[in-house]
């Protein structure tokens, strides 16, 4: 059994806030599978003994090192001599580090993982271990957009000093790891910017789907929630926003409408309920609010990162509006998950539009709920994780699928994209067949998908059934013409694309098994374009496309009015199939 040695800037329990949240999980799954040693810093006080048992229970080796607010904030004036950042002076304490040198020097330390950049610090020169930073989100890009959102002088001076700090320090402390995880690929495209060189994997935040349990009754659910902390300078800016800006336009249309803001404040600053507006202070849980409101509002600005907040309200059943910053790491889609506002007056209509339509909210949280169960369990979370520690052997080289007579080797790993023909390339003839190359219609929606998917490399193939040649309502020949014409209008529009046609012609009654729903010819084009099923998507407008994908183990999308259930995704339009392709 390996070691892993995890440093955190916050004790990991009680489970108050995000990074608790996930150093705990994190901890809690690699204590199953390595011997853990945790160095975690203790604010203001020793570790009670709750919190080193809640810890211990676990099977973890802790060491406590309490951290101190007023030596901690003295230290943090290293800034004005050093390279640090303050974020990174104010936690770096040589009681700490001789703790972790101690630790090292009698212990074979297989893996280090640096839980925030603030402990980076104190294995980053190390050459005796794997060293692993869970950096969470690109400070630059954080410091940036809080700095462009905050109200306040001071704030705006603060962040601009942590940002000339970080441009240098960030890019060299990612240079010192083997692997440096991101919450989401826009954190890594960020980061990617700053150093190319460094090897960076996205392990993303999950929900406890247990806790946060589904409510889909949407019937008895009223008002409007947020949760936060209110100590936190981006939840004071959300809140200030929610109940000076958004529901007094609410409440123009709607007098009754109340919002409940639940969370504790910075001390000194105590928030009074008013009309409409009901603060409760910190609550030791907040789960039954979640299932109670009818919309979780949350007008995010600035940060970086998940909000695991969103992803608690998604999972508990309360629909959510929310801004495109907010639901970064998140693959969200408006009008399918949630409404993304892009303004204060845009939320306030989305809130009255909710609160009014219980037949939306319901759509949309089944299919937010979904999105949860398939992105942001922690099961997968611990897939991530793994990956990571065991230096990213994602792949097993040499196991080889069997579907049936085709064999899909798991090293071919190229992505793929395959689409149905009638109704998501061309328009649909109702009851009847496109027999000719002057019946045809393109659709227009599908050429930003093609030319996204052929910018990228991915092998598209169409696959689709054509019984009117069955039928005899039209011949091999005629079908052969409008393909081509199908191509020739394509490859106009999309210089240099290429596009593999798999047609079954078989009537219905025949049960042929390359007919859709059968498999077969999506496991045609698996192999013959060596595509890896567990990443390429077969995007389609009827329940025969998607059983189809299911039953070759491809991932699959259905356009139109469906069940959530109906398919691993259900979109209204391409151009929403086209962002969930962008986000996978």
């Amino acid at each position: 059994m390996s070691t892993v040695l995890f440093l955190t800037p916050r004790y990991p329990w009680p489970l108050i806030g995000g990074d608790r949240i996930k150093s705990y999980h994190l901890l809690r799954y690699l204590a199953t599978k390595h011997r853990v040693i945790l160095v975690t810093f203790c604010h203001g006080s020793d570790a009670s003994e709750e919190q080193l048992n809640a810890i211990r229970s676990l099977g973890i080796e802790v060491h406590s090192v309490t951290l101190s607010p007023l030596h901690a904030s003295i230290g943090s004036l290293r800034t004005f001599w050093t390279r640090k950042p303050i974020e990174i002076a104010f936690y770096h304490r040589p009681e700490f580090q001789r703790v972790v040198d101690s630790i090292v020097a009698t212990t074979p330390v297989a893996v280090g993982i640096a839980f925030f950049m603030r402990t980076a610090e104190y294995i980053r020169h190390r050459s005796d271990m794997r060293k692993v930073l869970i950096a969470e989100d690109c400070r630059v890009e954080y410091q940036t957009r809080s700095k462009q959102n905050s109200t306040s002088w001071l704030q705006r001076v603060i962040r601009s000093w942590e940002i000339m700090k970080l441009r240098s320090y960030e890019a060299s402390v990612v240079d010192d790891f083997d692997t440096v995880t991101f919450v989401s690929n826009a954190d890594v495209v960020a980061m990617h910017d700053l150093v190319p060189s460094s090897k960076y994997e996205v392990v993303t935040n999950g929900v406890d789907l247990e806790r946060f349990s589904f409510n889909a009754e949407q019937g008895r659910r009223s008002g409007v929630l947020f949760v936060g902390k209110l100590d936190v300078h981006a939840n004071e800016l959300m809140v200030d926003a929610i109940v000076n800006d958004i529901m007094p336009i609410v409440r123009q249309a709607l007098p009754d409408a109340h919002v409940t803001i639940v969370g504790g404040w910075r001390r000194g600053k105590r928030r009074v309920s008013s009309q409409g507006v009901t603060y409760t202070g910190r609550v030791p849980d907040h789960v039954s609010y979640l299932h109670e409101a009818a919309v979780f509002l949350h007008p995010h600005s600035g940060g970086s990162g998940i909000q695991n907040k969103v992803l608690e309200a998604m999972a508990a059943g309360c629909a959510v509006v929310t801004t495109t910053s907010g639901l970064l790491g998140i693959d969200a889609i408006h009008g399918v998950h949630c409404l993304i506002a892009t303004s204060k007056e845009e939320a306030a209509l989305y809130v009255r539009r909710l609160l009014t339509n219980i037949e939306e909210r319901a759509t949309l949280v089944a299919n937010a709920r979904k999105l949860m169960l398939e992105t942001h369990s922690w099961d997968l979370v611990n897939t991530q994780i793994d990956n990571v520690v065991d230096q990213g052997n994602v792949i097993t080289q040499g196991n080889v699928i069997d579907h049936g007579n085709i064999r899909v080797s798991d090293d071919d790993v190229r992505t793929g994209l395959l689409l149905d023909r009638d109704g998501i390339i061309n328009t649909r003839i109702v009851d009847g067949y496109v027999r000719t190359a002057d019946e045809f219609e393109l659709v227009p929606e599908i050429i930003p998908l093609l030319r996204f998917a052929h910018e990228r490399g991915m092998p598209i193939a169409v696959i689709t059934n054509q019984q009117g040649v069955g039928r005899g309502l039209m011949t091999v020949v005629d079908l052969a013409a409008v393909h081509n014409h199908m191509l020739d209008v394509i490859k106009s529009l999309i210089d240099g694309v290429e596009i593999s046609l798999y047609v079954c012609t078989s009537l219905q009654s025949a049960n042929d098994p390359r007919r859709k729903p059968n498999p077969g010819m999506v496991l045609e084009a698996l192999h013959d374009l060596r595509l890896n099923p567990a990443t390429t998507w077969f995007i389609g407008d009827s329940t025969s496309d998607a059983e189809a994908g299911r039953n070759a183990g491809v991932r699959t999308l259905l356009v139109g009015p469906f069940s959530p259930l109906a398919a691993d995704v259900v979109v209204p339009d391409l151009h929403a199939a086209l962002e969930i392709l962008k986000k996978n």
